[in-house]
Order: C-alpha cells, then structure tokens, then sequence
C-alpha cells in the first residue's frame, strides 16, 4: 500500500498511452543515428547519480535522434511486465548506453517532466507516483553546453534545484513548481542582473 504525500505534488500533465506493439519503420536519419549509438557503447560513459535525471538525459539525446533501437527493444521487453513496475530487461538496455562526452555536449535544453522513457520501461504507468521521479540535479555538471532547463513535474519534494543555477552556460530557468515543493529557487534571482531568464511559478 502507498503512503500519502504529506504535501500534494504538483500535477501531472496528461499522458498519452504508448502501444507496445506500435513500431516504425527505421528512416535514413535513424540508421545514421545506430551507428551513434554503436559508438556510445564505447567506454563507461558519465556516472551519473540520479537515475532519474538520467532517464531526462537519455529522452533528450533519443528526441535528437539517438538510441531508437534501444528504445524500440527496450519497450517490446516491458510490454510483459506488471503495470506501474520497472521492467528489469529494459531497464538493463537502457543502463547499458555510454553517455559519452561527446553525446552529452549535444544537449543544450532539458525538461524535467514526464515523457515517453517511462513508457518503454514500464506496460502501464500514469504518472502518479515516485517510480521514475528525479531527486537530485547535480548531475548537470555532465551537459557542458546546457543553456535551457524547464522544471514541470516529475521531482521528489524537498529536491534541491541550486546546482542548476551554478551552469556557467545557463541562458534560461522556467519552474512551474513553488518553494512549497522544490528547494533552492532563491538562487536563481541573482542570474536575472546577468541576463538569464528567470521564470519561477509565483
């Protein structure tokens, strides 16, 4: 049985349910993308801390056009799993891709919000619980050239959001969430008098 919150989390943004058996037919700018892949394989790749900043990462490297085979794999696997758990197998592909500095170099805006990775690793899931929520960002550090964050759900409470505000490279903040939820917003005023767009829930 699941414990109440003691605070209600912010809303969910409604999900669409992703068929299982749904697949498509590999176009040219995906097999150019395999070979990327193939390549990201090389090497140990980032360590990142929090699992579900790296679920973050890997939707917006598969959005740029990486890892369709691993995705497509990863969701056929998890399409037997029980409803709201992780499928062991697909997590195991998932974890297994290198996320190369030359990869993470790519990413220049990221949203902390629900998306399609939580559907290739789970048959069913709707977004109103923990299983895939981030509860640290320090592992920001990893995306060299980040310019834009955009914080909406899909964040344990009491997360600590300052390391965000230490990107030498940050050009915009937008959070949706109040201090009532997440930690460290104070620390995003003082990047408006450098110019960084600041947009904070009121």
């Amino acid at each position: 049985a699941k414990k109440a919150p003691a605070k209600k989390a912010p809303a969910k943004l409604a999900l669409k349910k992703v068929s299982k058996k749904a697949s498509k037919k590999p176009t040219a700018a995906k097999k150019t993308s395999t070979k990327a892949n193939a390549s990201s394989k090389k090497g140990s790749g980032a360590k990142f801390r929090d699992w579900g900043f790296r679920l973050v990462v890997l939707e917006t490297l598969h959005d740029l056009g990486h890892f369709h085979e691993e995705f497509d794999r990863a969701r056929e696997l998890a399409a037997d799993a029980e409803e709201f758990t992780v499928s062991a197998p697909a997590r195991k592909i998932l974890d297994a891709i290198a996320l190369t500095p030359a990869l993470l170099a790519e990413i220049t805006s990221i949203s902390l919000n629900v998306g399609a990775v939580q559907h290739v690793l789970t048959s069913e899931w709707d977004g109103e619980d923990d299983l895939f929520e981030v509860k640290r960002v320090d592992d920001v550090a990893f995306l060299p050239n980040l310019t834009t964050v955009t914080v909406i759900c899909n964040i344990a409470m009491g997360t600590d959001l300052s390391p965000i505000a230490k990107v030498p490279t940050l050009e915009s903040f937008r959070c949706t969430i109040g201090e009532d939820w997440a930690k460290g917003l104070a620390a995003f005023e003082p990047l408006r008098k450098r110019g960084v767009k600041v947009t904070l829930s009121s």
